[in-house]
């Protein structure tokens, strides 16, 4: 995952990418209050899994990248770890795109 959001040339994944962090932004601040609440709950849950106490996420650098505020100290994505840029991408990507289904494989 660190490789997709420090690359310099785009590439079909890294524009997935920052096409979801636009609509990441505009689904946390937009004027619709159910996709606002869908995004609030989606954190919610991403502080459950990996036991943080709070948790902010938001678009940054013309949406190539994600800064977290985890537990009170801010990061970009990348240097948060794969495992929880592997989580957000995916939630963002859920929340955009809407699909019926979402297959999950754990690491080996």
């Amino acid at each position: 995952m660190r490789s997709i959001l420090e690359r310099k040339k785009p590439t079909m994944t890294f524009e997935l990418a920052m096409h979801s962090f636009a609509n990441l932004r505009f689904y946390k601040s937009g004027p619709f209050p159910g996709l606002n609440e869908a995004v609030y709950e989606m954190m919610q849950e991403l502080k459950r899994i990996f036991g943080f106490q709070s948790l902010d996420i938001n678009a940054a650098d013309e949406y190539r990248a994600l800064q977290v505020t985890v537990d009170g100290r801010s990061f970009r994505l990348a240097e948060q770890g794969a495992g929880l840029a592997h989580f957000i991408v995916v939630l963002a990507n859920v929340l955009v795109r809407k699909p019926s289904l979402l297959l999950i494989d754990g690491p080996n």
